[in-house]
């Protein structure tokens, strides 16, 4: 179990405020929602919900980072959306009364808002903007998914890792030869919506063929001309 911090309601209000989803509501509309609320701390690889749980409510991230991803039956992780401060999580199951769709899991320290399930229906039918915004949310994460369903049928992951790369080595702004770049794998699977295994075995691919070096978790790229060539 996390440990809810010892906050009074004034902790839970100043959180309220920073969530968008709630811009708009009065000071006294967020007061009482914060009647309602509880904070929690999660350490990071804690799982906030589980999957196949009963919803009981909405979790509101305050800081931190937070990874929402589904287990399939191999035993392998999907990744669905990642979270970050003033971002939100487990509303499908407060809409349908289905069990959790998926788990989620601190990637780094997170302070979470809770808020129950019973209190957020009702401020979604109070507030007609709150529940539209749910929706248009829920829309976009669904129109994501599409893309990334049809891109993964329509080319290999191959081409993707080597587009991500490129994309992180271009952040980088770096002139070093080779250049150096540390990234996990996990981030690499959130940021193409796919496995960490699928990403492990085209690193080890891409390795076999020199086309990336490593030294601990630093990926060392040569030339990233032979890289740009597969996407």
């Amino acid at each position: 179990m996390s440990p809810t911090l010892k906050a009074n309601g004034e902790s839970a209000f100043i959180s309220l405020r920073q969530v968008p989803l709630f811009s708009g509501l009065e000071e006294s509309e967020l007061w009482e929602l914060a009647r309602h609320a509880r904070l929690r701390r999660f350490a990071a690889g804690q799982i906030i919900l589980h999957q196949g749980e009963q919803g009981c409510g909405l979790f509101f991230l305050c800081s931190g980072l937070a990874y929402v991803q589904r287990r399939v039956s191999s035993g392998e992780r999907i990744h669905i959306a990642q979270a970050g401060p003033g971002e939100y999580f487990g509303e499908i199951e407060i809409l349908d009364g289905e069990p959790r769709l998926a788990e989620a899991r601190a990637v780094s320290d997170c302070i979470v808002l809770f808020l129950d399930g019973k209190t957020f229906s009702r401020c979604l039918s109070r507030f007609p903007e709150i529940e539209a915004r749910v929706m248009r949310c829920l829309a976009s994460r669904l129109r994501r998914m599409v893309e990334d369903i049809e891109l993964s049928r329509v080319s290999g992951i191959m081409p993707r890792v080597a587009q991500a790369l490129l994309d992180l080595v271009a952040a980088q702004e770096s002139s070093d030869v080779p250049i150096r770049l540390r990234v996990r794998q996990q981030q690499l699977a959130a940021r193409l919506s796919t496995t960490r295994e699928n990403v492990s075995r085209a690193l080890t691919a891409l390795k076999a063929e020199g086309v990336l070096g490593a030294e601990g978790h630093t990926l060392l790229i040569p030339r990233h001309r032979r890289l740009r060539r597969l996407t």
